[in-house]
């Protein structure tokens, strides 16, 4: 598994362990944040490649903060610094 792949799965366990901790379904965090079921199903699974603006949604519905779901704890290869 490559960084990014990486990175897109602990961002999925991340959301997914807020959203299931909280007793909130993926519909009503879908409802909350105005991200699709689909689109969710997709970021908790490590799929899905979401843009800031709307990830920035789904942290708000979640009541966290963005960097709280995206923190930079995935080593980059020395190249990409």
């Amino acid at each position: 598994m490559n960084a990014e792949n990486l990175y897109l799965a602990r961002l999925g366990e991340r959301v997914r362990g807020w959203r299931t901790g909280h007793g909130m379904t993926r519909k009503q965090l879908a409802a909350a944040s105005g991200v699709s079921e689909r689109y969710l199903a997709q970021l908790e699974s490590g799929q899905g490649n979401m843009s800031v603006l709307l990830l920035r949604k789904v942290a708000r519905a979640m009541r966290v903060p963005v960097e709280r779901l995206v923190p930079e704890d995935v080593p980059w290869p020395r190249a990409a610094r």
